[in-house]
């Protein structure tokens, strides 16, 4: 699977990035400490997937399954919820790769808008499925309640897209073009747009400016 030093080096590396990655949402990004609305390790996950193929799914499997280890859960949802994160990655960019030979080629360079909202169009409807599958885990051993779950279930859903949304794209142009982003121009428009997808997602999930935009 892998020829080089460097190669083992960049598999371990993205299992501690996810690791670590994981570790901070949960600390900082969450109330109760299981779900959060800026899921960061899943746009890592994607991005990984989609620049190193799908046998960085292994790496980010034990480095998802440690993390939730060290955060203190038991070994049984720690496994289950590894086991959702790397399904969300392997149907997106499964997805994504069918996308890609269709009438509409989704460009890992993000060369065009509607490489951007192509992946936008596939982790929408995939996070559904893993926001069921990891809530009804985290259901099963008594983490989230009933009266909770709907709730949950959209916050996951939340976390998911607009932690793909921001973080794949970000890597996915940083890898591909960090060269050019060293020019002033490319500099400022990728800025631009970093930011714009990080005030949209406020705006449309945090509900940002709502009472001020509220038409009366």
């Amino acid at each position: 699977m892998f020829n080089s030093y460097s190669g083992v080096g960049r598999f371990l590396g993205v299992g501690l990035v996810h690791a670590l990655a994981i570790c901070l949402v949960l600390d900082y990004l969450t109330i109760d400490g299981n779900i959060s609305i800026f899921w960061i390790p899943s746009g890592i996950a994607l991005a990984s997937v989609i620049l190193g193929g799908r046998a960085y799914l292994i790496s980010i499997f034990f480095g998802a399954f440690a993390a939730y280890l060290w955060m203190g859960r038991s070994v049984a949802p720690a496994l289950l919820i590894s086991l959702v994160n790397i399904t969300e990655a392997w149907l997106a960019s499964w997805l994504l790769s069918r996308l890609s030979i269709q009438h509409f080629p989704f460009n890992a360079r993000l060369t065009h808008a509607r490489d951007y909202l192509g992946l936008l169009a596939i982790i929408m409807p995939v996070s559904v499925l893993g926001a069921l599958l990891g809530v009804l885990c985290l259901w099963a051993v008594g983490e989230v309640g009933a009266d909770a779950f709907a709730i949950s279930l959209l916050h996951w859903w939340m976390g998911c897209v607009l932690g793909v949304g921001i973080v794949t794209p970000l890597i996915l142009v940083w890898r591909h073009h960090s060269a050019s982003l060293f020019v002033a121009a490319r500099a400022a428009e990728a800025l631009f747009g970093f930011v714009l997808s990080f005030f949209i997602g406020q705006i449309v999930f945090l509900g940002w400016w709502a009472e001020s935009l509220e038409i009366i």
